[in-house]
């Protein structure tokens, strides 16, 4: 008898028990593949990196720059040592004479961006122009 003659003869639930079993099964596999190619990648050479399969020649990494703080803090000492407002062109060259490091293209987007989202910390005094809150709430005070 053919499997498909097997299967017509089966209840309902042993179907599903068998269709559960061969799922079962498939999973198992597709781990097992996962775990090789976990390996694989593990076995790459430190100056290699796979990005959609394809190795990548080392100095071109797409890693984000390390700082000691978040941006937001950072902005937010420029802003408390400045004692007045600032426009974002004069916090983002502060912030980066403090210190700060990044790699984007639109650094000055990224400021603005924090400055007018961090609301609980950051005062809007005019367009462009922004201070340090007087009162900062103090779970936002307790992380920084």
């Amino acid at each position: 008898m053919d499997k498909k003659g097997i299967l017509r003869d089966l209840s309902a639930s042993d179907l599903r028990e068998e269709l559960l079993n061969r799922l079962r099964d498939q999973i198992r596999r597709n781990e097992e593949e996962n775990e090789s190619l976990r390996d694989q990648i593990r076995q790459l050479t430190p100056d290699q990196k796979a990005i959609s399969g394809a190795p990548i020649r080392a100095g071109r990494s797409r890693t984000l720059a390390r700082n000691e703080q978040p941006l937001r803090e950072v902005i937010a000492h420029v802003l408390r040592e400045a004692g007045e407002p600032l426009r974002v062109k004069e916090v983002l060259a502060r912030v980066r004479a403090a210190g700060y490091q990044s790699k984007a293209s639109n650094f000055a987007g990224i400021v603005n961006i924090s400055l007018s989202t961090n609301q609980e910390l950051f005062e809007k005094v005019d367009r462009g122009l922004y201070k340090l809150r007087d009162s900062i709430p103090e779970e936002v005070a307790a992380v920084m």
